[in-house]
């Protein structure tokens, strides 16, 4: 009985490694919204995909907020309120603020009836995970299957970085935006490749397990609002919390 739970054990360490193993090429897909059927075979070859005219989720935008005054006093960072970000993209909120938001407005749901289905053809091993973001955001690294990213205000200006480049990168490289980076902060900035994908409302940016990437604002006088939705099975799940361990 041991040897059974030490073999079991193993492979599905063997597993969660083979998970984590990051791929190292700049080729980026695009796929058309009504073409859905067609995502889990590329997201198979685990390249950033730019999905185009895809639903939207429109109780996310700054004229839904206006009309919805019941969550225009949701709390932000700073004493801020949600009506505030409709100012400014300076606004910010934290991971788990952005996870109760999209609960609250029902980006939850929503994703789980318009993007689930069609993450594989074995839904019922997967979950989403949806944050109603605001603000830019500075490196961050994806572990999820899918991580999907929907601007519902203004385009987002996103760099994205293989995780092979993890090792040119400075040590504290999630508070950093790749396109600032110098050689007083790297000695080897010099390497660092990266591309930045300009996304516009109604299309999406699918990233795939592994890679980096940071999300800044095309115009900083507009407020900045996007949905987040990661994609997760349990290995992604676990090596998310791994991921989250190994930077706390």
């Amino acid at each position: 009985m041991m040897e059974w739970i030490f073999i079991l054990s193993l492979c599905f360490i063997v597993l969660v490694i083979f998970y984590k193993q990051a791929n190292d090429e700049f080729t980026i897909l695009q796929l058309e919204g009504n073409q859905l059927v067609n995502l889990p075979s590329l997201l198979s070859e685990k390249n950033p995909i730019v999905i185009r005219q895809v639903q939207q989720p429109l109780f996310f935008t700054p004229e839904a907020i206006l009309q919805n005054q019941r969550i225009q006093t949701f709390p932000l960072q700073g004493g801020a309120q949600l009506k505030d970000a409709l100012e400014s993209s300076a606004i910010q909120i934290s991971p788990s603020a952005s996870s109760i938001l999209a609960q609250e407005i029902g980006l939850q749901v929503w994703a789980d009836h318009t993007w689930l289905p069609y993450m594989s053809t074995m839904s019922f091993l997967y979950f989403m995970k949806t944050f109603a973001r605001m603000g830019e955001a500075p490196l961050q690294k994806t572990t999820a299957v899918a991580t999907l990213l929907l601007p519902t205000s203004q385009p987002l200006e996103i760099a994205i970085l293989t995780g092979a480049q993890e090792k040119f990168l400075p040590k504290q490289w999630w508070s950093v935006f790749p396109e600032t980076l110098t050689a007083n902060d790297t000695p080897l900035v010099g390497s660092i490749k990266y591309i930045i994908v300009k996304v516009k409302p109604g299309n999406a940016l699918c990233l795939p397990p592994h890679w980096f990437y940071s999300i800044r604002a095309s115009d900083v006088k507009k407020p900045m609002l996007y949905a987040e939705m990661q994609v997760h099975h349990p290995l992604s799940w676990i090596a998310q919390r791994l991921e989250t361990n190994r930077l706390a």
